[in-house]
């Protein structure tokens, strides 16, 4: 065998080695930015995520919203002050309690005129608040409405 092919083909293996390699490298790169574009583009902001699970606390039976007792409904955005205690709030939106410090989404509900506040079992203090939300609502207390605020103070979003 003559030793320029010996050459050659020495010549074109690591050539080729080196191509396979940086094209794998491309792919991959490429792959990566494709990834990261979609995941911003389906990227849910975290006040939105706040805000709608919230919702659950004036628009949920389960747990402070007004439900007739003859037909069933469930009045939205009406508080039945009744429900409005710390063993229905727990039974609505309980965070994991084994978790150390805050990594899930903690509310403090406060009706403003009825000067009453609950809290999530992981709710602190301490720690600062990110977000505070407005809901305008009414309050089914004795037999008759009254319009309220409730201010619901989110931690860690």
């Amino acid at each position: 065998m003559n030793r320029k092919a010996q050459f050659d083909s020495a010549v074109k293996t690591v050539y080729w080695t080196i191509a396979g390699f940086v094209i794998v490298i491309v792919i991959l790169v490429f792959a990566i930015t494709l990834a990261g574009y979609k995941d911003h583009l389906t990227a849910v902001p975290p006040e939105l995520k706040a805000e709608l699970t919230s919702f659950r606390f004036i628009n949920n039976p389960d747990c402070f919203a007004l439900q007739e007792t003859n037909s069933g409904k469930t009045m939205a955005s009406i508080i039945d002050l009744k429900k409005f205690n710390q063993t229905v709030l727990d039974d609505c939106y309980k965070t994991d309690d084994d978790v150390i410090g805050i990594r899930q989404m903690n509310f403090q509900l406060v009706l403003r005129n009825f000067d009453r506040s609950l809290s999530t079992n992981n709710y602190k203090d301490a720690y600062q608040d990110k977000l505070t939300l407005k809901e305008e609502v009414l309050v089914w207390s004795n037999n008759k409405m009254e319009k309220d605020i409730l201010l619901i103070y989110v931690q860690d979003i």
